[in-house]
């Protein structure tokens, strides 16, 4: 496969794994827009790369990459490998692919400008963003836990209706 087929596989299958996402935080957990932001801060972080795939922009694509890191790679480790656990750890393993590509790519095209400017621009936002999203997570850990077990259960007003 050349370099361009890979990098459009990944951009593919990372949208899909964020429209998983979406789906599930949005319509089967039935959080907030707010809570599914903070919540699920993988799907922003795809967004950024899949920004800077589309408008072919290695500094967007060089700006997510500590998002990809921190949430993609690291989740990695954080999420277990049992049961529905798999279906996230997949998702990571396709963002962690994104990294060597945008990484290799850079390397290749010799976009170390733009991937240079990209990078300090994501250490002030990028940077920002995990920081917000740490402690909303943390000061939410419950209301998060509980979103998990509910997911895919009828919410009570919806139990009345029937």
């Amino acid at each position: 496969m050349t370099l361009e087929t890979v990098g459009l596989v990944l951009a593919i299958l990372n949208a899909l794994n964020a429209a998983n996402a979406v789906y599930f935080f949005l319509c089967m957990a039935k959080a907030s827009i707010v809570e599914w932001f903070f919540f699920n801060a993988c799907t922003p972080s795809i967004t950024i790369y899949l920004i800077g795939y589309f408008l072919h922009s290695w500094a967007v694509m060089a700006m997510a990459i500590p998002a990809l890191m921190f949430y993609g790679f690291g989740g990695l480790f954080v999420f277990g490998w049992k049961g529905m656990n798999i279906i996230p750890q997949i998702s990571h393993l396709c963002m962690t692919a994104a990294i060597g590509w945008i990484t290799r790519s850079i390397f290749v095209e010799g976009a170390f400008r733009e991937a240079t400017i990209g990078f300090l621009v994501s250490s002030l936002v990028v940077g920002v963003f995990i920081a917000a999203q740490q402690n909303y997570a943390n000061k939410h850990w419950e209301h998060f836990m509980m979103l998990m077990q509910n997911a895919g259960k009828p919410k009570q007003e919806d139990e009345k209706k029937k």
